[in-house]
């Protein structure tokens, strides 16, 4: 009987276990991001769709942010946000995520999002589209350009700065200008 011995292993058997973990390591579907790469949930700045929430009453449309539960994984991941113009509030998608946005199909009374970074809420707000006839006292992102396009403008409100009086602009949160500074993806 031949004795056991690592090298007499033949080739190809030696390579499977190499295989085995390349795949577990970069086959994660919770983790991948639109090009197909790990990206885990939680840095950097992300959009999350609301699974619940409340409105503070009499208030409108302002979202109550002590009530509000995200869904499990963002919508859009950082990796997804090419650039943000903080003069004009203009956040440029990859066209994935303008893809993932647009296909919404948005009520006409809005669906809700929060703007989080690193976990941590900033702030609010809903995506909007421009053919609703409803006003709203909240920031918007209307989802409508970027079935074309992949730059969404966030408002402080729907018509335009709707409401703007009585909402705290986080839009421009030092959290989100330092860590898009930081990537070079701020205009």
């Amino acid at each position: 009987m031949e004795k056991f011995s690592y090298f007499n292993i033949k080739p190809a058997k030696q390579i499977i276990p190499v295989i085995l973990f390349a795949l577990a390591t970069f086959i994660c579907p919770s983790c991948e991001n639109h090009d197909g790469l790990l990206e885990e949930s939680g840095s950097g700045i992300e959009i999350y769709l609301l699974n619940d929430y409340s409105t503070v009453t009499g208030e409108g449309q302002i979202i109550d942010e002590s009530s509000i539960r995200t869904k499990p994984t963002p919508l859009v991941y950082y990796s997804e946000i090419i650039s943000y113009d903080d003069d004009t509030h203009t956040i440029e998608f990859t066209r994935s995520a303008a893809d993932k946005i647009f296909g919404l199909n948005t009520p006409t009374n809005g669906k809700a999002f929060a703007i989080m970074v690193n976990r941590e809420l900033i702030y609010t707000g809903y995506f909007w589209p421009l053919y609703s006839s409803a006003t709203c006292n909240w920031p918007t992102i209307d989802p409508i350009p970027l079935h074309s396009g992949v730059k969404a403008k966030i408002n402080l409100g729907y018509p335009g700065d709707f409401g703007a009086e009585k909402i705290t602009d986080r839009r421009n949160d030092s959290r989100i200008i330092a860590i898009l500074s930081r990537d070079g993806k701020l205009r």
